[in-house]
Protein backbone atom coordinates (compact mmCIF):
# COMPACT_ATOMS: atom_id res chain seq x y z
CA UNK A 1 0.00 0.00 0.00
CA UNK A 2 2.83 2.43 0.83
CA UNK A 3 4.45 1.70 -2.58
CA UNK A 4 1.19 2.62 -4.35
CA UNK A 5 0.92 5.89 -2.41
CA UNK A 6 4.53 6.86 -3.26
CA UNK A 7 3.96 5.96 -6.92
CA UNK A 8 0.94 8.27 -7.09
CA UNK A 9 2.86 11.07 -5.31
CA UNK A 10 5.78 10.82 -7.78
CA UNK A 11 3.32 10.71 -10.67
CA UNK A 12 1.63 13.91 -9.50
CA UNK A 13 5.01 15.64 -9.13
CA UNK A 14 5.67 15.00 -12.83
CA UNK A 15 9.45 14.72 -12.52
CA UNK A 16 9.82 11.82 -15.00
CA UNK A 17 7.91 10.08 -17.72
CA UNK A 18 5.18 7.58 -16.96
CA UNK A 19 7.12 4.67 -18.51
CA UNK A 20 10.28 5.51 -16.54
CA UNK A 21 8.27 5.81 -13.32
CA UNK A 22 6.71 2.38 -13.88
CA UNK A 23 10.13 0.85 -14.54
CA UNK A 24 11.50 2.33 -11.33
CA UNK A 25 8.65 0.83 -9.29
CA UNK A 26 8.90 -2.51 -11.09
CA UNK A 27 5.35 -2.53 -12.46
CA UNK A 28 3.85 -2.62 -15.93
CA UNK A 29 2.32 0.49 -17.49
CA UNK A 30 -1.04 -1.28 -17.46
CA UNK A 31 -0.77 -1.65 -13.68
CA UNK A 32 0.34 1.98 -13.34
CA UNK A 33 -2.67 3.25 -15.34
CA UNK A 34 -4.95 1.06 -13.18
CA UNK A 35 -3.60 2.62 -9.96
CA UNK A 36 -3.88 6.12 -11.50
CA UNK A 37 -7.52 5.53 -12.51
CA UNK A 38 -8.48 4.17 -9.11
CA UNK A 39 -6.84 7.11 -7.32
CA UNK A 40 -8.64 9.65 -9.54
CA UNK A 41 -11.95 7.91 -8.87
CA UNK A 42 -11.77 7.21 -5.12
CA UNK A 43 -8.64 8.74 -3.68
CA UNK A 44 -6.11 6.88 -1.53
CA UNK A 45 -8.73 4.48 -0.12
CA UNK A 46 -9.35 3.13 -3.64
CA UNK A 47 -5.76 1.81 -3.80
CA UNK A 48 -6.48 -0.97 -1.28
CA UNK A 49 -6.04 -4.43 -2.84
CA UNK A 50 -9.32 -5.90 -4.04
CA UNK A 51 -10.46 -9.53 -3.91
CA UNK A 52 -10.08 -11.45 -7.15
CA UNK A 53 -12.80 -13.94 -6.21
CA UNK A 54 -15.64 -14.08 -8.76
CA UNK A 55 -18.82 -12.28 -7.74
CA UNK A 56 -21.02 -14.76 -9.57
CA UNK A 57 -20.74 -18.54 -9.20
CA UNK A 58 -22.48 -20.37 -12.05
CA UNK A 59 -22.85 -23.58 -9.97
CA UNK A 60 -24.15 -21.85 -6.84
CA UNK A 61 -27.34 -23.37 -5.42
CA UNK A 62 -30.24 -20.92 -5.96
CA UNK A 63 -31.60 -19.19 -2.87
CA UNK A 64 -35.07 -20.71 -3.26
CA UNK A 65 -33.57 -24.22 -3.28
CA UNK A 66 -31.47 -23.47 -0.19
CA UNK A 67 -34.50 -22.14 1.65
CA UNK A 68 -36.56 -25.20 0.71
CA UNK A 69 -33.78 -27.50 2.00
CA UNK A 70 -33.49 -25.62 5.28
CA UNK A 71 -37.26 -25.59 5.80
CA UNK A 72 -37.47 -29.35 5.23
CA UNK A 73 -34.62 -29.93 7.68
CA UNK A 74 -36.34 -27.80 10.33
CA UNK A 75 -39.49 -29.87 9.88
CA UNK A 76 -37.52 -33.11 10.28
CA UNK A 77 -34.38 -32.45 12.38
CA UNK A 78 -33.36 -36.13 12.33
CA UNK A 79 -33.34 -36.45 8.52
CA UNK A 80 -29.99 -36.60 6.78
CA UNK A 81 -28.97 -35.10 3.41
CA UNK A 82 -30.01 -38.18 1.39
CA UNK A 83 -33.55 -38.27 2.78
CA UNK A 84 -33.94 -34.52 2.37
CA UNK A 85 -32.72 -34.70 -1.25
CA UNK A 86 -35.15 -37.50 -2.21
CA UNK A 87 -38.16 -35.92 -0.48
CA UNK A 88 -37.54 -32.44 -1.92
CA UNK A 89 -37.14 -33.85 -5.44
CA UNK A 90 -40.50 -35.63 -5.11
CA UNK A 91 -42.26 -32.61 -3.60
CA UNK A 92 -40.82 -29.96 -5.93
CA UNK A 93 -39.66 -31.54 -9.21
CA UNK A 94 -39.27 -28.08 -10.74
CA UNK A 95 -36.36 -27.27 -8.40
CA UNK A 96 -32.79 -28.21 -9.33
CA UNK A 97 -31.93 -30.05 -6.09
CA UNK A 98 -28.14 -30.55 -5.65
CA UNK A 99 -26.50 -33.85 -4.70
CA UNK A 100 -26.59 -35.12 -1.12
CA UNK A 101 -23.02 -34.01 -0.31
CA UNK A 102 -23.86 -30.42 -1.31
CA UNK A 103 -27.04 -30.57 0.75
CA UNK A 104 -24.92 -31.67 3.73
CA UNK A 105 -22.58 -28.69 3.24
CA UNK A 106 -25.55 -26.31 3.09
CA UNK A 107 -26.96 -27.71 6.34
CA UNK A 108 -23.58 -27.36 8.04
CA UNK A 109 -23.12 -23.74 6.90
CA UNK A 110 -26.51 -22.85 8.35
CA UNK A 111 -25.88 -24.50 11.72
CA UNK A 112 -28.37 -27.33 11.29
CA UNK A 113 -25.83 -30.13 11.76
CA UNK A 114 -24.38 -30.77 15.21
CA UNK A 115 -21.04 -32.61 14.95
CA UNK A 116 -20.93 -35.88 16.82
CA UNK A 117 -18.81 -35.95 19.92
CA UNK A 118 -15.93 -38.31 19.32
CA UNK A 119 -15.79 -40.99 21.98
CA UNK A 120 -12.25 -41.50 23.27
CA UNK A 121 -11.09 -45.04 22.57
CA UNK A 122 -8.35 -47.22 24.06
CA UNK A 123 -5.15 -47.71 22.04
CA UNK A 124 -5.65 -50.19 19.23
CA UNK A 125 -4.66 -53.80 19.90
CA UNK A 126 -2.36 -54.96 17.08
CA UNK A 127 -1.06 -58.35 18.20
CA UNK A 128 -3.62 -60.51 16.39
CA UNK A 129 -6.09 -63.02 17.79
CA UNK A 130 -5.30 -66.46 19.19
CA UNK A 131 -6.75 -69.61 17.64
CA UNK A 132 -8.41 -71.67 20.36
CA UNK A 133 -7.57 -75.25 19.36
CA UNK A 134 -7.88 -76.70 22.90
CA UNK A 135 -9.98 -75.96 25.97
CA UNK A 136 -8.70 -72.98 27.98
CA UNK A 137 -6.58 -71.67 25.12
CA UNK A 138 -8.95 -68.72 24.88
CA UNK A 139 -11.77 -67.58 27.12
CA UNK A 140 -14.21 -65.03 25.69
CA UNK A 141 -15.86 -62.43 27.94
CA UNK A 142 -18.47 -59.77 27.28
CA UNK A 143 -21.63 -58.14 28.60
CA UNK A 144 -24.92 -59.19 27.04
CA UNK A 145 -26.65 -55.83 26.56
CA UNK A 146 -28.04 -54.38 29.78
CA UNK A 147 -31.81 -54.41 30.38
CA UNK A 148 -34.22 -53.53 33.21
CA UNK A 149 -35.85 -56.25 35.27
CA UNK A 150 -39.45 -55.72 36.27
CA UNK A 151 -38.67 -53.84 39.49
CA UNK A 152 -36.78 -51.22 37.47
CA UNK A 153 -33.21 -52.18 38.36
CA UNK A 154 -30.73 -52.51 35.47
CA UNK A 155 -29.21 -55.94 34.90
CA UNK A 156 -25.75 -56.24 33.30
CA UNK A 157 -25.25 -59.92 32.33
CA UNK A 158 -21.52 -60.77 32.37
CA UNK A 159 -20.77 -63.90 30.35
CA UNK A 160 -17.54 -65.90 30.09
CA UNK A 161 -17.14 -68.88 27.73
CA UNK A 162 -14.42 -71.18 26.44
CA UNK A 163 -13.75 -70.57 22.74
CA UNK A 164 -12.89 -74.15 21.76
CA UNK A 165 -15.62 -76.07 23.61
CA UNK A 166 -18.27 -73.26 23.77
CA UNK A 167 -18.58 -74.14 27.47
CA UNK A 168 -20.34 -71.29 29.31
CA UNK A 169 -18.17 -70.73 32.39
CA UNK A 170 -20.11 -67.84 33.89
CA UNK A 171 -23.42 -66.10 33.25
CA UNK A 172 -23.83 -63.58 36.04
CA UNK A 173 -26.47 -60.89 36.61
CA UNK A 174 -24.61 -57.76 37.78
CA UNK A 175 -25.89 -54.27 38.53
CA UNK A 176 -22.96 -52.42 36.92
CA UNK A 177 -20.23 -53.02 34.37
CA UNK A 178 -17.51 -51.66 36.63
CA UNK A 179 -14.43 -53.59 37.70
CA UNK A 180 -15.48 -53.96 41.34
CA UNK A 181 -18.26 -56.42 40.40
CA UNK A 182 -16.57 -58.09 37.42
CA UNK A 183 -13.31 -59.01 39.19
CA UNK A 184 -14.84 -61.42 41.76
CA UNK A 185 -16.71 -63.23 38.96
CA UNK A 186 -13.47 -63.95 37.12
CA UNK A 187 -11.72 -64.99 40.34
CA UNK A 188 -14.49 -67.50 41.10
CA UNK A 189 -14.19 -68.90 37.56
CA UNK A 190 -10.39 -69.20 37.94
CA UNK A 191 -10.80 -71.04 41.23
CA UNK A 192 -13.30 -73.47 39.74
CA UNK A 193 -11.82 -74.10 36.28
CA UNK A 194 -8.18 -72.94 36.49
CA UNK A 195 -6.46 -70.30 34.39
CA UNK A 196 -6.79 -69.81 30.62
CA UNK A 197 -3.92 -68.72 28.41
CA UNK A 198 -5.83 -65.80 26.84
CA UNK A 199 -8.98 -63.82 27.61
CA UNK A 200 -10.56 -62.12 24.59
CA UNK A 201 -12.85 -59.10 25.09
CA UNK A 202 -14.04 -55.98 23.32
CA UNK A 203 -12.64 -52.50 24.06
CA UNK A 204 -15.21 -51.44 26.65
CA UNK A 205 -15.22 -51.02 30.41
CA UNK A 206 -13.93 -52.77 32.51
CA UNK A 207 -11.78 -54.76 30.08
CA UNK A 208 -9.66 -51.87 28.76
CA UNK A 209 -8.89 -48.20 29.27
CA UNK A 210 -7.22 -45.29 27.47
CA UNK A 211 -3.95 -45.93 29.33
CA UNK A 212 -0.89 -47.03 27.31
CA UNK A 213 -1.40 -50.58 26.10
CA UNK A 214 -5.12 -50.24 26.81
CA UNK A 215 -4.65 -51.76 30.25
CA UNK A 216 -7.38 -51.57 32.89
CA UNK A 217 -7.25 -52.70 36.52
CA UNK A 218 -9.03 -55.91 35.49
CA UNK A 219 -6.67 -56.75 32.62
CA UNK A 220 -3.67 -55.93 34.84
CA UNK A 221 -4.88 -58.54 37.35
CA UNK A 222 -5.03 -61.08 34.49
CA UNK A 223 -1.49 -60.29 33.33
CA UNK A 224 -0.18 -60.82 36.86
CA UNK A 225 -1.73 -64.31 36.77
CA UNK A 226 0.00 -65.13 33.47
CA UNK A 227 -3.13 -64.56 31.32
CA UNK A 228 -2.73 -62.55 28.13
CA UNK A 229 -5.58 -60.05 27.48
CA UNK A 230 -6.43 -59.63 23.81
CA UNK A 231 -9.03 -57.32 22.32
CA UNK A 232 -11.06 -57.40 19.13
CA UNK A 233 -11.02 -54.44 16.74
CA UNK A 234 -13.56 -51.66 17.40
CA UNK A 235 -16.80 -52.35 15.56
CA UNK A 236 -15.84 -55.99 14.81
CA UNK A 237 -18.03 -58.20 17.05
CA UNK A 238 -17.56 -60.96 14.45
CA UNK A 239 -14.04 -61.43 15.83
CA UNK A 240 -15.75 -62.76 18.96
CA UNK A 241 -18.39 -64.51 16.87
CA UNK A 242 -18.89 -67.73 18.85
CA UNK A 243 -19.54 -65.73 22.02
CA UNK A 244 -21.93 -63.38 20.22
CA UNK A 245 -23.81 -66.39 18.81
CA UNK A 246 -24.21 -67.70 22.36
CA UNK A 247 -25.63 -64.30 23.33
CA UNK A 248 -28.26 -64.66 20.61
CA UNK A 249 -29.35 -68.02 21.99
CA UNK A 250 -29.29 -66.61 25.50
CA UNK A 251 -31.43 -63.62 24.51
CA UNK A 252 -34.13 -65.90 23.13
CA UNK A 253 -34.12 -68.09 26.25
CA UNK A 254 -34.36 -65.43 28.98
CA UNK A 255 -37.37 -63.43 27.76
CA UNK A 256 -39.27 -61.83 29.41
CA UNK A 257 -37.26 -60.25 32.26
CA UNK A 258 -37.75 -61.54 35.79
CA UNK A 259 -39.12 -59.43 38.69
CA UNK A 260 -35.73 -59.01 40.47
CA UNK A 261 -32.00 -59.38 39.88
CA UNK A 262 -31.98 -62.47 42.10
CA UNK A 263 -34.73 -64.13 40.10
CA UNK A 264 -32.92 -63.17 36.90
CA UNK A 265 -29.79 -64.91 38.16
CA UNK A 266 -31.77 -68.10 38.75
CA UNK A 267 -32.95 -67.84 35.14
CA UNK A 268 -29.35 -67.43 33.97
CA UNK A 269 -28.24 -70.47 35.99
CA UNK A 270 -30.97 -72.57 34.40
CA UNK A 271 -29.96 -71.41 30.92
CA UNK A 272 -26.28 -72.09 31.61
CA UNK A 273 -26.97 -75.66 32.75
CA UNK A 274 -29.12 -76.36 29.69
CA UNK A 275 -26.61 -74.75 27.30
CA UNK A 276 -23.66 -76.69 28.72
CA UNK A 277 -25.18 -80.10 29.44
CA UNK A 278 -28.29 -80.59 27.30
CA UNK A 279 -28.06 -78.54 24.12
CA UNK A 280 -25.96 -80.27 21.38
CA UNK A 281 -23.72 -78.04 19.31
CA UNK A 282 -23.22 -78.48 15.58
CA UNK A 283 -19.63 -77.17 15.71
CA UNK A 284 -18.87 -79.92 18.25
CA UNK A 285 -20.27 -82.74 16.08
CA UNK A 286 -23.53 -82.54 18.05
CA UNK A 287 -21.78 -83.03 21.40
CA UNK A 288 -22.58 -80.77 24.31
CA UNK A 289 -20.01 -78.23 25.58
CA UNK A 290 -19.74 -80.14 28.88
CA UNK A 291 -18.67 -83.27 27.00
CA UNK A 292 -15.79 -81.40 25.30
CA UNK A 293 -14.58 -79.00 27.98
CA UNK A 294 -11.83 -79.94 30.46
CA UNK A 295 -10.61 -77.78 33.36
CA UNK A 296 -7.28 -76.06 32.97
CA UNK A 297 -4.14 -77.71 34.35
CA UNK A 298 -3.05 -74.26 35.60
CA UNK A 299 -4.59 -73.77 39.07
CA UNK A 300 -5.42 -70.37 40.52
CA UNK A 301 -2.36 -69.33 42.58
CA UNK A 302 -2.47 -68.16 46.17
CA UNK A 303 -0.67 -64.94 45.12
CA UNK A 304 0.11 -63.35 41.74
CA UNK A 305 3.44 -64.07 40.11
CA UNK A 306 6.16 -61.43 40.36
CA UNK A 307 7.38 -60.07 37.00
CA UNK A 308 10.49 -61.75 35.60
CA UNK A 309 12.40 -59.11 33.65
CA UNK A 310 15.60 -59.79 31.70
CA UNK A 311 19.01 -58.50 32.76
CA UNK A 312 19.22 -56.11 29.79
CA UNK A 313 16.00 -54.35 30.86
CA UNK A 314 15.83 -51.24 33.03
CA UNK A 315 13.18 -51.81 35.72
CA UNK A 316 11.34 -48.84 37.23
CA UNK A 317 8.39 -48.48 39.60
CA UNK A 318 5.40 -46.45 38.45
CA UNK A 319 4.53 -43.61 40.82
CA UNK A 320 1.39 -41.54 40.21
CA UNK A 321 1.21 -42.91 36.68
CA UNK A 322 4.83 -42.15 35.71
CA UNK A 323 8.11 -44.03 35.71
CA UNK A 324 11.37 -42.06 35.89
CA UNK A 325 14.11 -43.14 33.48
CA UNK A 326 17.17 -41.10 32.48
CA UNK A 327 15.70 -38.10 34.30
CA UNK A 328 12.45 -38.13 32.32
CA UNK A 329 8.97 -39.03 33.52
CA UNK A 330 7.43 -41.63 31.24
CA UNK A 331 3.64 -41.73 31.41
CA UNK A 332 2.51 -45.34 31.88
CA UNK A 333 -1.04 -44.75 33.12
CA UNK A 334 -2.44 -44.46 36.62
CA UNK A 335 -3.73 -48.02 36.42
CA UNK A 336 -0.09 -49.16 36.77
CA UNK A 337 0.68 -47.07 39.84
CA UNK A 338 2.88 -49.03 42.32
CA UNK A 339 3.65 -51.65 39.63
CA UNK A 340 7.02 -52.11 37.92
CA UNK A 341 7.67 -51.68 34.20
CA UNK A 342 10.76 -52.51 32.14
CA UNK A 343 12.58 -50.51 29.45
CA UNK A 344 14.64 -52.31 26.80
CA UNK A 345 16.75 -50.47 24.24
CA UNK A 346 15.94 -51.41 20.64
CA UNK A 347 18.15 -48.86 18.83
CA UNK A 348 20.21 -45.75 19.57
CA UNK A 349 17.40 -43.79 21.27
CA UNK A 350 14.35 -46.07 21.05
CA UNK A 351 13.14 -48.11 24.00
CA UNK A 352 10.25 -50.54 24.27
CA UNK A 353 8.25 -50.44 27.49
CA UNK A 354 6.67 -53.59 28.92
CA UNK A 355 4.59 -54.61 31.90
CA UNK A 356 5.44 -58.28 32.45
CA UNK A 357 5.44 -59.50 28.83
CA UNK A 358 2.72 -57.06 27.73
CA UNK A 359 3.99 -54.34 25.38
CA UNK A 360 2.85 -50.87 26.44
CA UNK A 361 4.52 -48.95 23.63
CA UNK A 362 7.79 -47.37 22.51
CA UNK A 363 9.56 -44.19 23.53
CA UNK A 364 12.19 -42.00 21.94
CA UNK A 365 14.20 -40.44 24.76
CA UNK A 366 16.02 -38.14 22.33
CA UNK A 367 13.00 -36.57 20.61
CA UNK A 368 9.98 -37.04 22.84
CA UNK A 369 8.90 -34.42 25.36
CA UNK A 370 8.82 -35.44 29.03
CA UNK A 371 5.44 -36.57 30.35
CA UNK A 372 3.82 -38.30 27.35
CA UNK A 373 6.56 -40.45 25.94
CA UNK A 374 4.74 -43.69 25.19
CA UNK A 375 3.32 -44.04 21.71
CA UNK A 376 0.19 -46.22 21.62
CA UNK A 377 0.73 -49.78 20.47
Amino acid sequence: MSEKVRFIADLLNGGESFAALCRRYGISRQCGYKWKARFEKGGEAALVARSTAPRIHPNETPDEVVEALLELRREHPSWGPRKITVVLESRSPELAVPCASTVGDILKRNGLVVPRRRRPRPPRYNEGLTVGSHPNDVWCADYKGQFPVRNGRICWPLTVSDLHSRFLLRCQALTTSRQRQAHPIFVSAFREFGLPNVIRTDNGVPFSSRAPGGLSLLSISWIKLGIHPERIEPGRPDQNGTHERMHRTMGEAIKPPEPTITAQQRRFAKFRKEFNEERPHEALAMATPAQVYEPSPRPYPTRPNDPMYESDQIVRRVVAGRAMVFGKGVYCGRTLTDETVAFRQVDESQYEVRFYSHLLGHIDLRRAEPGRLIRPV
